[in-house]
């Protein structure tokens, strides 16, 4: 993660969490990867981060902490919901007290909070279970319920979860095949029955071929992306356990006895992971010896560092942000297409561009060069093997499918090649590619001039392309 400087915040802050940190005093937002999120300037002398997001739709996200013993008027708090974007959620820890959202007493500042909250049309999200108050705008309100968690996870606030009832998630369905799981006899089988010589074309193909492997090989469960660590044996995962029995002990009789006991696995869940931690990275660092590759351990430590992702920010048009995605889109393609026009070379390139094109070129051919022969099955093989295990293309075929076709079916696709290559018949769908907006090391992720167009082709596509 990486920390953007709010007021009082630390600039340049790395993590091997695979997320973005905006942060001001004591109040902090973790956005995940892959969310576009501009971060709010406030002006406020108030411990605040705060965010536009941009899921299906547009939100501000606000962080506030009030310390128990600070003076907080009406006044600094209007100042800062003024700057928020709606619709907003304001979330944190106010350190006040009301009946309103669940407490069992009323204090001044529980009092201000409530005249701040009708006064200023917001509604509060808290439904009365044990934690912190939340309050939002109207149109978002709507749009979640809220509930808090079981488990304080070693804290003393219960944490809370925000459920939108609409799918406001910016992530595209990253549902994969479970590889390590995959019934390659049965797939194999399968495409025995299924890809031979009646089918007609690509697409059909393609189509077949998925079908098989969503018979044959299981999809992933749960979060794909979960971050494993070495560290987190058994014995954390035990601590965890009797911390977890203990609170719930406690909360059903709050004895002092259950609270000391509560209290104690609560240290020895820390102290355990803090070992397990040292312990791991003792037994890592006495593995390296001189014989060693530099390779291993430069690998090992880009795994202990973690991925440097770069934030998903907002563009910029006209020094106006741009919170809408389809307008994100639009203006990412009408940039790239201004780049890549002719109107942007040297006048002396676009007069020789033109005296070249007016030169007549002779095209005729007896089609019998070499580049033009038929695509042998030797090569085709070389060009799977030769293939790495990326993801898939926009037709969700994985290069392992094809490294597991039998001997028939590589002959049907072979025979497609061909009458492809003969033809000029290209398929519809390789006609088009998915283009993919990779920002430039150390430029400016706001200005759509400084990313990288990387297009996204089918894989079939760019199997045949490379195979010759």
């Amino acid at each position: 993660m990486q920390a953007w400087g709010g007021p009082g915040a630390t600039p340049g802050l790395h993590s091997a969490s695979s997320a973005g940190w905006v942060s001001g005093g004591e109040a902090a937002l973790l956005i995940r990867n892959g969310t576009c999120f501009s971060e709010i300037d406030l002006r406020t002398g108030l411990h605040a981060a705060a965010a536009t997001i941009s899921l299906e739709k547009t939100l501000t996200a606000c962080s506030l902490y009030l310390p128990p013993n600070s003076q907080v008027s009406k006044l600094s708090l209007a100042e800062l919901f003024e700057q928020l974007p709606k619709p907003f959620l304001v979330l944190g820890d106010f350190n006040a007290h009301s009946p309103a959202w669940g407490d069992t007493r009323r204090d001044g500042r529980g009092r201000m909070l409530e005249e701040f909250t009708a006064e200023n049309d917001l509604i509060i999200l808290n439904s009365g279970e044990q934690t912190f108050v939340h309050s939002a705008s109207p149109s978002i309100a709507a749009e979640c319920s809220w509930a808090a968690h079981s488990d304080l996870c070693g804290s003393d606030h219960f944490p809370m979860f925000l459920t939108f009832t609409s799918n406001l998630s910016s992530n595209v369905n990253t549902t994969s095949f479970n590889f390590k799981k995959a019934d390659w006899n049965r797939f194999g089988d399968l495409c025995k029955l299924s890809l031979d010589d009646s089918v007609a074309d690509i697409e059909q193909f393609t189509s077949k071929l998925l079908d098989a492997a969503r018979s044959s090989i299981p999809f992933h469960k749960g979060t794909k992306n979960k971050t494993r660590v070495p560290w987190f044996t058994q014995e954390c995962r035990q601590a965890l356990r009797e911390r977890k029995k203990a609170q719930r002990k406690y909360f059903k009789t709050p004895s002092f006895e259950n609270f000391i006991n509560f209290k104690k696995q609560k240290v020895k869940v820390k102290f355990v992971i803090k070992n397990s931690k040292k312990q791991s990275w003792k037994t890592y660092v006495s593995s390296l010896n001189s014989n060693t590759f530099s390779k291993t351990v430069s690998k090992k430590i880009k795994k202990i560092k973690g991925k440097n992702f770069a934030p998903s920010c907002h563009l910029k048009k006209d020094g106006q942000i741009i919170s809408n995605l389809k307008d994100h889109a639009d203006h990412l393609a009408e940039t790239f297409s201004n780049n890549s026009s002719s109107e942007n070379y040297s006048k002396n390139f676009q007069q020789t561009k033109q005296r070249a094109e007016k030169v007549h070129l002779n095209f005729s051919s007896d089609n019998n060069e070499p580049y033009n022969n038929p695509l042998f099955m030797l090569e085709l093989k070389n060009s799977i093997i030769k293939s790495n295990e990326s993801a898939a293309g926009p037709d969700g075929v994985y290069y392992q499918f094809l490294r597991h076709l039998p001997e028939s079916c590589l002959h049907t696709l072979l025979k497609l090649f061909n009458n492809i290559w003969t033809t000029g018949d290209i398929p519809p769908s390789w006609r088009e590619a998915s283009v993919v907006p990779i920002p430039k090391p150390g430029k400016d992720p706001s200005d759509p001039s400084d990313y990288r167009p990387i297009p996204d082709l089918p894989t079939f596509r760019f199997r045949r392309e490379k195979s010759r």
